[in-house]
């Protein structure tokens, strides 16, 4: 491992497009991984030149046609690496100064790139959401770390991508804890339960969770004993990696949002297109608050009955919208209760979906030197990492960040 003197820096390992080095060309790198995508893209920053001629073809012996594949490899001060392969995706900018060109190239993959060229036409009858998921990341050639659970699902997937078919079924899985009790005379009923699921990928595989787990079971790795402070320079290189250089806020716990998009009390209007009845669901029945939302709905569980069945489908067995959509509203608008960014030292075996602990000291205000900021201190769960890694050997990982209310650091951490 090289011998490095600041957190900041990094070593080379390789960086090649269509197989040649281009190590002395390139400029800046970023890559990103997010919960909500189901693919890892990123941008490369490169220096060429008449004389250079890499993006003509002098040194590859053809025209670059922004298609290529591309990888790099990277290590920190930890000896953690940052290890990539794709494709280039596109040319996003050229940029003439004098005799100099920059090129800022996408690039996207290997995932990315082969759901382009794979359409899905079957049918899932009673089928688990993990085992939909696990086909269609074997489809596209890529590993998987997978542990979301949810009730069996019936639907065609209609020419759809893969991904496509990931995202249909994170926004239509049911989670098995999720009800739905009714009074049919009253025409009234009640939804209850936790609801949602996300499939993303990162550079280990992709991942599938329902929300409820995210929140509830912490199954994936969790970062402790970040701290927020004025930098002490006499601290050792391990103990510096764990600083934190920057720290700011998008959101603060809007609870009036939440509140308005039906979070605390909503009512579904649902039409039962195959029996002719209607309901109203109440989210919340036992709240003295009055909901401050209504969705209106249809399901129809006959749909994909072609027979004259004398047994007819039972509700929520094809269309699952009674038990999905109230829980999904529920769940997910508390999945961004309060938002944050932090700027750290490159660390490369961070991934979207991760936990990180975070102790954000106050500023010096009279006798409170050293107090933890109680607001902001606690365990987050990773929205978003992006790695930032520049020519002049320096790099930081910027994390984007999700808080849920109940969310907070373990007891005495």
């Amino acid at each position: 491992m090289a011998d490095f003197q600041l957190p900041s820096q990094y070593s080379i390992e390789k960086i090649l497009i269509d197989g040649t080095d281009i190590t002395g060309l390139y400029q800046r790198i970023e890559l990103f991984e997010n919960i909500f995508s189901t693919g890892i893209v990123g941008t490369i920053d490169i220096f060429d030149s008449d004389a250079v001629g890499f993006i003509e073809g002098r040194v590859t012996g053809g025209m670059i046609t922004f298609t290529e594949p591309i990888e790099f490899e990277f290590a920190n001060a930890l000896g953690e690496r940052l290890i990539f392969e794709g494709f280039l995706s596109g040319l996003r900018e050229e940029v003439v100064k004098q005799r100099v060109k920059t090129y800022s190239i996408d690039f996207v993959s290997k995932a990315v790139k082969e759901d382009d060229t794979i359409f899905v036409t079957k049918d899932f009858k009673d089928t688990l959401p993990l085992d939909i998921i696990k086909e269609m990341v074997e489809l596209i050639g890529v590993e998987d770390i997978i542990i979301g659970e949810g009730e069996p699902m019936n639907f065609v997937s209609g020419r759809r991508k893969p991904t496509q078919v990931m995202r249909y079924v994170c926004n239509h899985a049911c989670d098995p804890q999720a009800v739905v009790g009714s009074d049919g005379e009253a025409q009234e009923g009640s939804t209850g339960g936790p609801g949602g699921f996300l499939c993303w990928e990162t550079l280990d595989g992709y991942r599938f969770v329902s929300i409820r787990q995210l929140i509830e079971e912490y199954p994936f790795p969790v970062y402790k004993d970040y701290f927020h402070q004025l930098a002490n320079r006499e601290k050792p290189l391990e103990k510096k990696m764990l600083d934190i250089l920057e720290a700011e806020y998008e959101t603060l716990g809007d609870a009036d949002e939440q509140r308005k998009a039906g979070t605390e009390r909503h009512i579904i209007c649902l039409y039962d297109m195959d029996k002719g009845e209607y309901i109203e669901l109440d989210s919340n029945p036992e709240s003295e608050e009055p909901p401050t939302r209504y969705l209106t709905k249809f399901t129809e569980n006959e749909l994909f009955n072609t027979e004259c069945k004398v047994k007819k489908e039972v509700d929520d067995a094809i269309d699952q919208t009674r038990k999905v959509d109230s829980q999904n509203l529920k769940t997910s608008n508390a999945l961004d209760f309060q938002k944050g960014r932090f700027i750290l030292n490159p660390r490369f075996i961070m991934r979207s979906g991760d936990y990180i602990e975070v102790s954000i000291l106050k500023y010096l205000i009279e006798n409170e030197a050293g107090a933890f900021d109680e607001q902001h201190s606690g365990k987050y769960i990773i929205k978003q990492v992006g790695h930032h890694i520049f020519a002049d050997g320096k790099a930081f990982t910027k994390i984007q960040t999700l808080r849920i209310k109940d969310l907070t650091m373990d007891e005495g951490g």
